[in-house]
């Protein structure tokens, strides 16, 4: 049997208020945004999706504008991220349907892992919830920092401060705001969504 061809994947580095980032496209839209840096890393991760790194891009994309546009709070941006079109290849079906079910959260709304669990059918299944937010190649694009416990802010792949950082971008919940001595999420027992280094949050 012939092997499908590889995903051919673009990247260009950009800069934003949360650190410098891999922006990576392919023809179907947003691959992966990658915070970690890590060319081996990074190309490893994209292989396992079945994609194959091929360039890098000296130009600013749509995406990049979009992206852009977010972390400068221009009116409507936060609604044309959610709609920028993604590549979840290589994802399971069922990270697919909960990641797609999450682009349904709109900018400046949070919702709870067990709440996300039962929109895709897995009443009591926050803990797996957690699991893909930490698997989710497309962080912002997907807005797994949308996604929080029932008693604080949850974990975050990228680390707490940034998921921090973004819900108050978006005029988040005040709540969420505040620092806490650590953010255990114990009523959903959902995971720290501390991944292996080559996997993009």
């Amino acid at each position: 049997m012939t092997r499908p061809a590889a995903i051919e994947v673009t990247m260009r580095i950009v800069t934003t208020p949360i650190g410098p980032a891999a922006l990576c496209l392919s023809d179907q839209g947003v691959f992966a945004l990658d915070f970690g840096l890590d060319a081996d890393d990074l190309a490893a991760a994209i292989a396992r999706r079945g994609g194959r790194l091929v360039a890098t891009s000296g130009e600013a994309t749509p995406a990049e504008e979009t992206l852009s546009a977010y972390f400068s709070a221009v009116a409507a941006a936060g609604d044309a991220i959610g709609v920028r079109a993604v590549d979840l290849r290589g994802m399971t079906e069922f990270q697919q349907e909960v990641l797609n079910a999450l682009r349904k959260v709109e900018f400046g709304a949070t919702t709870t892992y067990g709440d996300l669990a039962a929109a895709v059918g897995r009443p009591g299944g926050a803990q797996a919830i957690g699991q893909v937010m930490g698997a989710n190649p497309v962080p912002i694009f997907v807005p797994c920092h949308r996604v929080v416990a029932q008693d604080g802010l949850g974990g975050f792949a990228l680390g707490v401060q940034r998921k921090r950082w973004l819900i108050n971008h978006e005029g988040g919940q005040p709540s969420l705001s505040a620092a806490r001595p650590a953010d255990t999420v114990p009523s959903e027992t959902v995971p720290s969504e501390t991944v292996p280094s080559e996997t993009v949050p």
